[in-house]
C-alpha cells in the first residue's frame, strides 16, 4: 500500500502537504486568495488555538510577543482572552471572518515535519491577512515567503521585529497581502504526487 503523509520514505510513504487535501476537498475556497485586498483590518494579531503543551515553542513565542508589547487576541479554547470561543471547525466561515479582522494571524503548526503544512496557514491567506508561520521548513516550496512571516526557534526575534514594522505601516501590510500566494497551482502539485505514486508502485512491483 502507498500512504500519503507529512514525511516521505523510500518504501511506501509519499510526502503530501496537508493543505493540498484541504484545497481538494474545498475547491470553492481557492479563488479567495485572488481577491484584491484594499482595506486594512483594525485588529493587530490574533490566534485560535485549541490546546498547547506548556513547554512548546508556540507557548514561548506567544509569551515573547506579549513581552515586546504585541498583544495577541486569543479566540480559541487555549488562553482565551476575547470573552468568547470562535465556533466552527477547520474550514468554518466564522473562523475566517474572525481572522479577517486582524492584520496578522499566528499560524503555528502542532509540529514540524517535512510536508506538514496545514489549514493553519491557508485560512489566514484566504482571509486576506498575514500568517505568522511556524512549522514546515519546506513551506517556501509551496507558498510565497513574501506573503507570510516565517518564525522559528532560531529567528523569532527577527520575526518579532518584522511584525512590529508591519503593524505600524499600513502600506507595508497592503504590499504584503497583495503578493501572489502560491508558488504552484495545487492541481500541478496533485499531478506531481500522482506521478510519484505511480513511480513508487512500479518500483515496488519489480
Amino acid at each position: 500500500d502507498i500512504v500519503l503523509g507529512t514525511n516521505e520514505s523510500e518504501i511506501n510513504r509519499i510526502g503530501c502537504p496537508l493543505y493540498i487535501l484541504y484545497q481538494f476537498c474545498k475547491p470553492e475556497y481557492v479563488h479567495k486568495v485572488d481577491k484584491p485586498v484594499s482595506a486594512v483590518p483594525s485588529g493587530n494579531v490574533c490566534a485560535i488555538i485549541r490546546q498547547c503543551h506548556e513547554n512548546s515553542f508556540r507557548n514561548f513565542f506567544i509569551d515573547t510577543l506579549m513581552r515586546y508589547g504585541i498583544d495577541v487576541d486569543m479566540g480559541g479554547l487555549y488562553r482565551n482572552n476575547t470573552g468568547h470561543i470562535i465556533s466552527g471547525d477547520w474550514h468554518s466561515p466564522a473562523l475566517q471572518d474572525f481572522q479577517a479582522q486582524y492584520k496578522c494571524i499566528l499560524a503555528l503548526e502542532n509540529g514540524v515535519d517535512e510536508y506538514y503544512i496545514s489549514e493553519k496557514i491557508i485560512n489566514p491567506l484566504y482571509a486576506g491577512v498575514v500568517p505568522i508561520y511556524y512549522g514546515c521548513p519546506r513551506v517556501g516550496s509551496y507558498i510565497n515567503e513574501k506573503r507570510i512571516i516565517c518564525v522559528s526557534e532560531s529567528n523569532y526575534m527577527d520575526a518579532i521585529e518584522e511584525i512590529q514594522k508591519l503593524l505600524l505601516d499600513n502600506n507595508k501590510f497592503l504590499e504584503m497581502v497583495r503578493q501572489p500566494v502560491f508558488i504552484r497551482p495545487y492541481t500541478d502539485i496533485i499531478d506531481d504526487i500522482i506521478a510519484r505514486i505511480r513511480s513508487r508502485i512500479a518500483t515496488i512491483s519489480l
